[in-house]
């Protein structure tokens, strides 16, 4: 996890002039009372406060150096923790992304704000100043000699309460994660399926799971809430009994002759001053116990095992300087070398021994069964994920040692549910990207006939759309956008996963002469069971009994699905 030694450095350096500053008020009631009181020391007091005063200058001084060091730590963190976790979670394979669900990623996010907020609050500093509480009781036991014992006591009753506080509140925020993970993912399911909830009247069923989750979700906070008041009640207790005892014992000194009424006074500031960063340790204590929960769900977002590349640029221009691919060539091809595939180790093989090769130019129909893995191939030739034997080759180059960029500037996936992202429509066409990608994305429009449609929106092409905006825009258009961004980069290989979908028949119509004016210049490989376009293909496949078996194209026109759709699951696509 990144950390900040430097800024740590400054942090330790300011707390440490406050703390050594903060004996300047104890140090001068010692002397008012000891010395300036019975001597009529006007003088004297008038330095002293004057040396106080630039003590309590200083303090300030220092105060307000560590609270803007801490909050560019905060700041610091987020940035540099947030960027590298969207980085490892994009990184990793499909296989292990869709391992988990997406309210847990959410979660994992959401914790990384919470480390923020421990990082550049009072929290943390509460862990810098505790050290010096062992300055105040030194003192204390300079000042007052055995009136050291009181305090030493107490401190270490409360530590043990504390600890034993800590951990009964560890337990119940473990099951607070739990249970917050499966209320996310519902909300994630029921909102993103919102039209399925409604078109099937599952509104009130919807609304008792809820009400069910929520229920046990609100139990346990509601046990976190009262071991925290605990652990706040318990400080306020200690505080009060500390002051008391210190007072009571140090008087019979007095009396006895063993401690001055100054001593006393700086005795009692000191032990107050000692139980300070105590006290806040207490309710930092019960909230480090939230804090180690996050940081093990951040760290399990750094620690994603990032899909297996044999080679990967020090930086985008080293690698596209350098592509390990020939450009002159007109696309270009695919063959698989004895490849054989599985979700999880040991598992039953979805693909055993393919070999197979597509021809630079050349257009491949792939047809299959619900299960068969029509999907996962297409992931395999785009490298989405590692084969478990044999070779994946990119014009005879291994697709593990080139570049990502370089890949996926080569490749383009065409999914059956192209995403829409929060923007205008033109940064949904160029990825977000400038330059020659917007005369590129105009010409795509104009092939898949969105151009007249888009004219006729609010504001053309830089119209918002996403986050909600696209429940506008129908799922034909959608699909076409989806399809133009992944032609704007002019791929050398295009991997056609069903994406007409959402098409009707004028636009099925327009995708064929799209896909037509492409062959010769890309590579095509076609998952579909629409005639019109699988009667473009030079050659056809289907999978059958986990390989590839070449099957002629008028057989592949009369295939049948087993089912109306194809699972997204893993094992099943």
């Amino acid at each position: 996890m990144p950390t900040a030694g430097k800024t740590r450095a400054d942090i330790i350096v300011a707390s440490t002039a406050l703390n050594l500053l903060a004996l300047a008020l104890p140090v001068m009631i010692l002397q008012v009372y000891d010395r300036i009181i019975p001597n009529n020391a006007t003088e004297t007091l008038i330095l002293l406060i004057l040396g106080v005063g630039l003590a309590l200058l200083l303090e300030a001084f220092f105060r307000l150096a560590r609270s803007y060091i801490t909050a560019f730590t905060g700041a610091q963190f987020e940035h540099i923790t947030g960027c590298r976790a969207l980085g490892r979670t994009l990184g990793t394979n499909i296989a292990r992304f869709e391992s988990e669900a997406a309210g847990v990623y959410l979660h994992r996010f959401n914790a990384i704000d919470s480390l923020r907020e421990f990082m550049s609050g009072s929290n943390l500093l509460v862990f810098v100043d505790l050290p010096f509480a062992v300055i105040f009781i030194g003192m204390v036991g300079y000042i007052g000699g055995s009136l050291v014992v009181v305090p030493i006591a107490l401190l270490v009753i409360f530590g043990l309460i504390t600890l034993f506080v800590g951990r009964s509140l560890r337990t119940s925020l473990g099951e607070r994660s739990v249970w917050e993970d499966r209320r996310y993912n519902f909300l994630i399911e029921v909102l993103t399926g919102i039209h399925t909830v409604k078109g099937l009247a599952l509104e009130a069923q919807m609304i008792r799971r809820y009400e069910r989750l929520q229920e046990t979700t609100a139990g346990i906070l509601k046990k976190i809430a009262f071991q925290n008041n605990i652990a706040q009640g318990l400080g306020a207790i200690f505080s009060q009994i500390t002051l008391v005892s210190v007072a009571a014992f140090g008087s019979i000194l007095v009396i006895d002759g063993y401690l001055t009424i100054g001593g006393l006074a700086a005795c009692t500031l000191l032990s107050g001053r000692a139980l300070q960063p105590l006290l806040r340790a207490m309710g930092v204590w019960t909230h480090y116990q939230n804090i180690k929960l996050a940081k093990h769900r951040v760290n399990a977002l750094l620690e994603l095992p990032q899909a297996e590349r044999l080679h990967t640029p020090i930086n985008n221009d080293a690698a596209s300087s350098q592509p390990l691919l020939d450009d002159a060539k007109i696309g270009h091809s695919l063959t698989f070398e004895n490849v054989s595939f599985t979700y999880e180790d040991d598992g039953e093989l979805l693909f055993e021994n393919i070999s197979a090769s597509f021809n630079a130019g050349s257009t491949t129909a792939i047809v299959g069964t619900n299960s068969s893995g029509k999907s996962t191939f297409l992931w395999l030739a785009m490298g989405l994920l590692p084969v478990t034997s044999g070779r994946i080759l990119l014009n005879g180059v291994d697709i593990l040692s080139l570049p990502q960029n370089e890949l996926h500037n080569r490749i383009a996936y065409l999914p059956q549910n192209g995403a829409i992202f929060q923007g205008t429509v033109m940064e949904n066409l160029t990825t977000f990207r400038k330059g020659t990608y917007i005369d590129e994305a105009l010409k795509q429009s104009e092939l898949l006939g969105l151009d007249n449609f888009i004219k006729r929106l609010p504001f053309g092409y830089d119209t918002m759309i996403g986050d909600g905006a696209t429940d506008s825009l129908p799922g034909g258009i959608r699909q076409r956008i989806a399809i133009a961004r992944a032609l704007v980069s002019k791929p050398d290989i295009i991997l056609f996963d069903e994406a007409n979908t959402s098409l009707d028949a004028a636009g099925d119509e327009i995708l064929k002469n799209t896909l037509l004016h492409l062959q010769g210049r890309s590579t095509i490989l076609l998952v579909s069971l629409r005639p019109s376009l699988l009667k473009i293909a030079d050659i056809g496949y289907r999978i059958k009994n986990k390989n590839l078996a070449h099957t002629p194209i008028e057989n592949l026109v009369q295939f049948k699905k087993t089912a109306s759709s194809e699972p997204t699951k893993k094992k099943t696509v």
